[in-house]
C-alpha cells in the first residue's frame, strides 16, 4: 500500500511538473509537451528540438529533458542530451536516476565515444570531469541496475573508446600491391604508416579483406589530408580547393586560381587537373571509395601502374581505379 501511495504521489508530481514546464514553453518544446509518448517520438528527431534546447542553455536544456523524459527512449533522447554537452556529474546523475535516465545517458556518451574520423589516434572527446577510469566505473554501475540489451549495445563502444590499459591489436593482413600504393600516398609523411597500420589493429572490427584494407586507406588518406574523398554531388570549386591542399600539390605547378574559376562540370575539371598534373610528370589518379563516394589522388606518373595492380590484383575490380 505505501508503495502503492508513493508511486500514485511521483506521478501526481510529475503532471504537475509537465503541466507547469508546458505553460512556460514555447514552440516545438511545447508541441512536445502535449502530445502523447508515442507521438513525441516522431517529433524529438527534428533539428528544431535541438536548436530549442539550445536555445535554453547548455543546463536548462539538459534540465527540460531530464523533467520530461520517459519511455519509449529512443536513441534520440541521447542524442538530444549529448548536443548539449552534459557534464560528467549530470552523466553520472542520470544514470542512478532511473531505466530510462540511465539509458539516454549511455547513448549520449556512446556518441561522446564514437567518432566519424575514426582514423584520429588522440583520444575520443570526454565529458567535462570524466576519465576512463570513472567511464568504465559507471558502465559497470549501469550494468549492474539495469543489464539491458541497449546498454550492452553501446558498451563495446565506450569501452574501446577509454580503456583501462592499452587496446588490445589484432593481426591485420595488408596485400603488397596495397602496402606499395599507401607507400606512395604518405610519401614525406613515414609515420602515416605506422598510424594507419595501429588504427587497423586497434579497431572494434580489424578489416579482415583486401577490399577492407583498402577501404580503411581512402579513409585515412583522406582523413590525413594525403587524398580527397567526394560524394556524388560535389561542387567543382570543393574538388579544387581539397586537392590544392593535398602534399603532392604543393610542388605542381598548377593554375589554381584558373582552375577554382570553371564553369563546366566536375569530370571535365578532372581531365583539365589531369592534363596539366601530365606536364610535370604527375598523374591524377580516381578511386572508387563506395557507393556513390568516389577520391582523387595526385601520384608520381611513372608509378601509377602501383594503384592499378591494387584494382586488378587485389580487389578484382580493373574499374575501381583509374588514371584520368
Amino acid at each position: 500500500m505505501a508503495m502503492f501511495i508513493s508511486q500514485w504521489r511521483k506521478r501526481a508530481v510529475r503532471a504537475w511538473t509537465i503541466r507547469r514546464l508546458r505553460r512556460q514553453s514555447n514552440g516545438i518544446l511545447k508541441e512536445l509537451l502535449s502530445v502523447s509518448p508515442s507521438d513525441r517520438r516522431s517529433l524529438l528527431g527534428q533539428p528544431r528540438v535541438k536548436d530549442a534546447l539550445a536555445s535554453l542553455g547548455n543546463d536548462e536544456g539538459v534540465r527540460w529533458l531530464e523533467i520530461v523524459l520517459e519511455s519509449p527512449v529512443t536513441s534520440d533522447w541521447g542524442y538530444l542530451l549529448y548536443e548539449l554537452n552534459p557534464s560528467w556529474s549530470r552523466l553520472d546523475r542520470w544514470v542512478h536516476l532511473s531505466k530510462e535516465h540511465c539509458l539516454a545517458a549511455m547513448d549520449a556518451l556512446e556518441r561522446f565515444a564514437f567518432n566519424d574520423d575514426y582514423c584520429d589516434d588522440s583520444p575520443s572527446r570526454l565529458p567535462e570531469g570524466a576519465d576512463h577510469e570513472k567511464i568504465n566505473r559507471l558502465m559497470d554501475e549501469a550494468l549492474k541496475r539495469h543489464n539491458n540489451p541497449r546498454l550492452r549495445m553501446v558498451e563495446k563502444q565506450i569501452r574501446h573508446a577509454w580503456p583501462l590499459g592499452e587496446r588490445k591489436r589484432h593481426p591485420v593482413c595488408i596485400p603488397e600491391p596495397i602496402a606499395r600504393a599507401a607507400s606512395l600516398l604518405f610519401a614525406g609523411k613515414p609515420s602515416l604508416m605506422s598510424k594507419w597500420i595501429k588504427n587497423m589493429e586497434t579497431a572494434i572490427t580489424p578489416p579482415n579483406s583486401a577490399d577492407d584494407v583498402w577501404c580503411w586507406l581512402v579513409d585515412f588518406g583522406d582523413y590525413e589530408g594525403v587524398l580527397a574523398r567526394f560524394d556524388w554531388n560535389v561542387d567543382g570549386t570543393d574538388v579544387v580547393s581539397r586537392m590544392r591542399a593535398t602534399p603532392a600539390a604543393k610542388a605542381a605547378p598548377i593554375n589554381w586560381v584558373r582552375l577554382q574559376a570553371f564553369k563546366g562540370e566536375v569530370p571535365d575539371l578532372c581531365n583539365v587537373l589531369a592534363a596539366e598534373l601530365r606536364d610535370s610528370g604527375r598523374a591524377l589518379v580516381e578511386f572508387d571509395a563506395g557507393g556513390d563516394d568516389w577520391a582523387l589522388a595526385i601520384v608520381p606518373a611513372q608509378k601509377v601502374t602501383t594503384f592499378v595492380s591494387v584494382a586488378t590484383d587485389c580487389l578484382n575490380k580493373p574499374r575501381a581505379i583509374r588514371v584520368i
